[in-house]
């Protein structure tokens, strides 16, 4: 609304109504290093709870159609990691007609399982991530795992992506119950209608203390 001629906008030339999220370009003053590469990486809850819930099919359908249009330039970076009470890496190399998946059971001493190609330059491997992701809802459709390790998945994003800094997607479906930051539920129904209020701290500092150390990468971690 414009106070001085009384009328209202248009809202579809308003970017930060029309859109729930919105990026500027920074100039030069506000960046600590030089421009990094456009970074994508994308955190799965492949638990049965998530799997039944049948968000992973809607997720690669939709990601498929807009891989091209994600924001960035030739040296785009993208990367996928799933989990449930494991972490799973997948590896997209050149030389391989589909991606190499790793598995690392310790999920509480997280590390990367190679150096290379977790990370890989969008637009050189299009193919082989629309495929990847064309197969990706069917490779777990019969798991029973039901536990989810979004602690430890975090920590492997952090560590993968901490030298460029860049954007971490978290689908989330269930309540992360294994590993570092594993909470518990602490609802108890018979006090629903009590007027004191309990659980406003957070169980453990785990969260913000990642949090921190994205921060300070420049890491967004969007859940």
């Amino acid at each position: 609304f414009d106070p001085i001629t009384k009328t209202y906008g248009d809202p579809t030339r308003r970017p930060e109504i029309k859109s729930s999220t919105i990026e500027y370009i920074a100039p030069a003053e506000y960046m600590l290093r030089p421009p990094q590469p456009a970074v994508y990486l994308f955190l799965l809850d492949i638990s049965r709870l998530a799997i039944e819930s049948g968000y992973l099919i809607n997720f690669t359908n939709i990601l498929k159609d807009e891989l091209k249009n994600l924001p960035g330039d030739a040296r785009t970076q993208f990367g996928i990691i799933a989990y449930d009470s494991a972490i799973h890496y997948f590896g997209f190399c050149e030389e391989q007609s589909r991606p190499h998946e790793m598995i690392v059971l310790d999920i509480d001493d997280i590390f990367l399982p190679q150096p290379d190609n977790l990370l890989v330059n969008l637009k050189s491997r299009m193919d082989l991530i629309c495929d990847f992701l064309s197969e990706l809802p069917m490779k777990y459709q019969n798991t029973y795992d039901n536990n989810s390790a979004l602690g430890a998945a975090l920590q492997a994003a952090h560590k993968l992506i901490a030298a460029t800094g860049g954007r971490v997607t978290v689908f989330q479906c269930s309540l992360p119950n294994i590993g570092p930051g594993a909470l518990t539920s602490r609802e108890n129904p018979s006090e629903r209608a009590s007027s004191d209020i309990q659980h406003l701290n957070p169980a453990n500092d785990f969260y913000k203390r990642l949090a921190l150390e994205c921060s300070g990468q420049q890491i967004a971690v969007e859940v």
